[in-house]
Order: C-alpha cells, then structure tokens, then sequence
C-alpha cells in the first residue's frame, strides 16, 4: 500500500484542489481539440478515454486529500445514472481503498491517544490497515483475551482539515448561496456539522452501542461490538465482523434468490431504524456493508448517525394509504410534510417536482390494486426518476438541510438493490414494520 503526506493547510489544500482543476481543464481542451482535428472517426473510443484520464486524476487527488472532499467523491461514486462507467470504475477505489498513514505516523498516533504502543495492548497488531477511507483506516488486531478486532486510527490533524475544507466549500458555494440553490444551514448546520461528529470516535462508539441494542430484532443484522477500554476520541476499538463487500460479493454469482433476499433484508434494516428506531446509518457507501453466503450483513461504519425527523414516518405513510387518498391530497400532504408549504397551482416547478415524486412512489410502493407487488429494482427507470426529482428540486430551490442526510441515506439504499438486481415486496415490508 502506498502511504503519502496529505497536505493539511488551507492554503496546501486549497492549492492542491486548483491544481487538480488546471489538470482537468488541460484534458479537457486536449480532448476538444482532438475531435475538432479528427472529426467523428474514434470519438465514442477519445471519450471514454478522457473520462478515464479525468476520473484517475480526480481519484488520485481526492485520496491524498481525504477529509471532506474525499467523501464527496464517495457520494459521486454512488451515481450510477449521472457519471459514466470509467468515471464510477475509480470513484469507487474511494470506498476502502484509500492510501494509508505510514505505520510509524499510526503508530505515533496510537500512542499519543493511548499513551502505549499497539503493541503494549493486543497480542498482535498488523502495521499495514486492511481498509483506509476519508477520516482514518483501520487495522486487524487481536486482544490478550484473544478476539479478533477492527482498530480504527483517526488521521493526524483531520479535524483542522475538515475546517480548511470547509472554508474552500463555502467559497465555492457562494453563488449558489446567493440565488437561494444551496442554502448555507446546508452547509453549516447539516454537513460540516454531521462531518465534524464523524472525526469524535467517543460519539460514534455510543452510536455503535445504541444500534448494537436497537437492531436485535434483525437477527440477520451485525453491529460490531466496541471495546472500551481500548477506545478514545480518535482511536476506536471493535469486534471484527466477516463477510465481503458487495462487488467481492457479486464476482461470486449468487443467485437471484439470495440476492433478493438479501435486497429485502436490506430495504427492512433501512426502513426499520426509519420507522421504529427513528435514526439511521446514513454513510450509505457500499463499503460500510458486509456480506455472507447465507445473507446476513454487517453494517459497520456508525460516524454518520442522523435522527429521523417525525415527519419521516408521515412521508411513508402517504405512499402506503395512497389508494384512499385524492391525488390533491397526495400532493398537499407531500408538499407540507417536506418543504413546509403547499405549492399553488401557479408554482409550476414545486408542483412538477411533487408530481414526479408521486409517480416515482407507487413504483416503489405499488398500490393494492396492481398486479404485481414485487419491485424490480434492477429497473433503471427508479434510478432515472430518482434523478429527475433531485434536479427539479434544485432547479426551484427546493432543498430542506433538515432532510439531506435522510434522502442521502434512501437514495444509496435504492442504489444497493440496484446493483445487487433485487425484487423486493416492499409494501409487505412496510406494513409489517408499520403494524409491528
């Protein structure tokens, strides 16, 4: 694995952000050129190739960084219906396989939390992290008791650098600020804030204790347990969990039952902390889920824990009793119950986007009446609708910070049953989890 220095100043990291967008600019007017002097002959197979060179420079400049924008490529790697397949091929190294801290920096940043070596506190300790990603990476151990763990070290100075970045973010949001497309509670109120939780691992060992409780009636769910005593605010100690990430997973062929199952047991895991645990795991990469051949998983990865807002639950319900409601009902209850207000009829774009969002609810929750409960979510028209929603809710200024992670959350679930092809009876799902 190759370790490098990440930069940590603003203006170090501010340098190597506008570098990267001078390196983009480059491949881009070269690839334009191209085609002005060759014409259409081998443009689709240039294409593809400036996608391929753009997305490894991005990737590559995004893993040195880490912090913040690293998580924003993470969320980039999530779009499979708005980035094209070179672009999603290395957005995804981000999930786990980031470079690594040097062994003597972990080690030194071990100890200064500790106070001890590893070495001093498990019978064995490998230098080398298995998993490395935006905040910190994480090494397999083992106790003096003899339990295999997950040792988690936060990266040195990530909390100042979280702060740089967000000073260079709101820079750069400033002309969306001003026409009212990015609220600034979004950045400040909901995603620095929800980052800067991620770098306390004191805050994420109670989540990890709180979910570990509240997600036993899932008996097909693992939450690693924590390790206290071998534990601070920026090391984090817990049991190791197996199973494959999803792609290693997929490259073994299960089956389109298994498959199936498990995208059913992940729409029940998500929808049961909605509904009955009213807060979620909201880092929804595919690199924070572990998969076994007999479709359990393990849900690791507990930094990024929103409560859920009552009207959540409400939201829901409208798609479940839509058979009983009028479709102006629909629309008012969804408008209120989101953005606070209900759009006139004269508000074309508000009205559109609920609309739409609508049309993409009974596909996903198919009224009682339709011939076949079962959702395909293979069907890339969920994820085109998906996509249509989000871009007219931009567009008409639409965005409430309160719900960002919530949606984030729904959104990369929906992604995972995309990949894995599943079809789920997700009304079934639901009114269990709502009769329950």
């Amino acid at each position: 694995m190759v370790n490098e220095e990440r930069p940590d100043g603003a203006v170090h990291r501010g340098l190597h952000i506008g570098r990267l967008g001078l390196r983009l600019t480059g491949s881009y007017l070269g690839y334009q050129l191209q085609n002005l002097w060759f014409g259409d002959a081998g443009q689709a197979e240039r294409r593809r190739r400036f996608h391929q060179k753009a997305s490894h420079q991005v990737r590559e400049e995004l893993q040195l960084l880490k912090g913040p924008v690293m998580k924003l490529g993470q969320m980039l790697s999530m779009q499979g219906l708005v980035l094209p397949p070179e672009a999603l091929e290395e957005l995804s190294a981000l999930q786990m396989h980031a470079p690594g801290m040097h062994p003597t920096l972990a080690r030194a940043q071990f100890k200064s939390s500790l106070g001890c070596e590893p070495e001093a506190v498990f019978r064995e300790f490998e230098p080398e992290p298995f998993a490395a990603a935006s905040l910190g990476q994480v090494h397999r151990a083992v106790t003096q008791a003899g339990d295999t763990v997950a040792v988690k070290i936060q990266y040195p100075a990530i909390r100042k650098a979280v702060q740089n970045d967000f000073r260079l973010l709101r820079s750069a949001a400033v002309g969306g600020q001003l026409t009212g497309h990015v609220p600034k509670a979004l950045l400040d109120d909901e995603i620095e804030t929800q980052i800067g939780l991620e770098t306390d691992y004191v805050q994420e060992a109670n989540n990890l204790d709180r979910f570990q409780e509240e997600l036993r009636p899932l008996p097909f769910v693992h939450v690693p347990r924590v390790f206290h005593e071998f534990s601070t605010d920026r090391v984090l100690t817990m049991s190791y969990l197996n199973g494959a990430h999803l792609g290693d997973w997929l490259a073994r062929k299960p089956s389109a039952a298994l498959r199936s199952l498990v995208g059913s047991r992940l729409f029940e895991l998500f929808y049961f902390q909605a509904l009955r645990v009213c807060a979620l795991h909201a880092d929804p990469h595919p690199g924070n889920y572990l998969f076994t051949g007999e479709g359990e998983i393990g849900l690791v990865d507990f930094g990024c824990v929103k409560e859920v807002v009552p009207a959540y639950g409400e939201l829901v319900r409208i798609f479940l009793d839509q058979d009983r409601l009028s479709q102006e009902e629909k629309v008012d209850r969804l408008a209120r119950l989101i953005w606070g207000e209900r759009p006139s009829r004269k508000q074309r774009g508000p009205r559109q986007a609920m609309m739409a969002a609508l049309d993409l609810g009974r596909k996903i929750c198919p009224p009682a009446h339709a011939k076949n409960a079962v959702v395909d979510f293979g069907d890339a028209s969920l994820f085109a609708g998906l996509a249509r929603i989000a871009k007219e809710v931009l567009q008409n200024k639409l965005t409430r910070p309160e719900w960002v992670f919530i949606k984030r959350a729904e959104i990369g679930l929906y992604n995972l049953l995309h990949l894995l092809g599943a079809r789920v009876n997700t009304v079934e799902v639901l009114r269990r989890l709502q009769n329950a």
